[in-house]
């Protein structure tokens, strides 16, 4: 049993952490240059740059509904609002349930390096074999 919680919450931790360089202004930037995002969206590369902050931190940092405007404009319509408040519900999960796994792991090694002697390598050991498991189901 504490080797399938330990594999799980492995597999957790690396999905939340694989997702953070996704959600930078840098890698975002990096995509919309790639893609010609400012030619389809009529801004600038400054104003891009803006909603771009406003965005993530919204998504990411809940600073705001999604509701901002930019020049007295909205820059999301109701329904694009209501889908970035969804995404915002699934990532608050995702990540509460990789927060969960992280302490998982950390409770079950702290608990195993506590073990004496053989005992305690073995247990520290088996932890180990859990999570390259947990790595490996994700692979």
């Amino acid at each position: 049993m504490r080797g399938a919680l330990v594999a799980l919450s492995t597999a957790l931790v690396i999905l939340g952490a694989s997702i953070l360089p996704f959600l930078t202004p840098a890698y975002v930037r990096f995509e919309q240059d790639r893609t010609g995002a400012a030619a389809f969206t009529g801004y600038t590369t400054a104003q891009l740059d803006e909603v771009t902050g406003w965005l993530l931190g919204d998504l990411v940092l809940w600073q705001g509904g999604f509701d901002r405007t930019l020049d007295g404009s909205p820059v999301l319509k109701q329904p694009e609002i209501e889908h970035m408040l969804d995404v915002r519900r699934v990532f608050t999960g995702l990540y509460a349930l990789a927060a969960a796994g992280l302490i998982v792991l950390v409770v079950v090694f702290l608990k195993a390096r506590r073990r004496d002697g053989a005992r305690g390598a073995e247990a520290v050991a088996a932890t180990w074999r859990a999570v390259a498991r947990g790595a490996a189901g994700l692979a």
